[in-house]
């Protein structure tokens, strides 16, 4: 079978579900992806990248798996070209996991810890922060390829925000 340029499915999250975080908190906000028959079969590594909502901040660098996704991801992560241990914007994680990718119709899912900070630029319109987004890449197990999944989005429900500058 030839290797895939992407594949899955993401879980589709519909804006009246996506977790409510308010300002100056923090929660959990959970992704996935279905496996589809342009899945790969086995794999001998994954890495994920995740890039925070939009006016948000991941708390650290822990990728939860939920069920049966794999876990044991070790993570870096960055405010823009900084390297930081807590309140990045992108965190680049991988996972030793060998073995099937999630079959016709299975889901994997992980959750992450999401902060929202007091102000930035928000419009008072605003009540979501939809722009962020993670994705796997499947290393296969015989080497000929590495697909990337298709991109999976991270939203959240806020309250909006104060006109602060952003901090970076």
């Amino acid at each position: 079978m030839a290797i895939p340029v992407f594949w899955g499915e993401p879980v589709v999250t519909p804006v009246e579900s996506m977790p409510f975080i308010a300002r100056e908190s923090s929660g959990e906000l959970s992704f996935g992806l279905k496996g589809t028959e342009e899945t790969p079969g086995h794999v001998k590594k994954l890495v994920m990248r995740l890039y925070a909502p939009e006016h948000t901040r991941l708390v650290d660098a822990t990728v939860t798996p939920l069920g049966g996704a794999p876990g044991g991801w070790k993570g870096t992560m960055t405010l823009g070209a900084e390297l930081v241990e807590t309140g990045g914007d992108r965190m680049v994680c991988t996972c030793d996991y060998a073995g099937a990718l999630p079959a016709v119709g299975q889901e994997w899912a992980w959750k992450v810890t999401i902060s929202v900070p007091r102000g930035w630029p928000m419009p008072p319109e605003w009540e979501k922060s939809t722009n962020g987004w993670t994705a796997v890449q499947a290393h296969s197990a015989d080497d000929t390829g590495t697909p990337w999944s298709k991109s999976m989005s991270m939203g959240i429900r806020t309250t909006p925000g104060e006109d602060i500058p952003d901090p970076r």
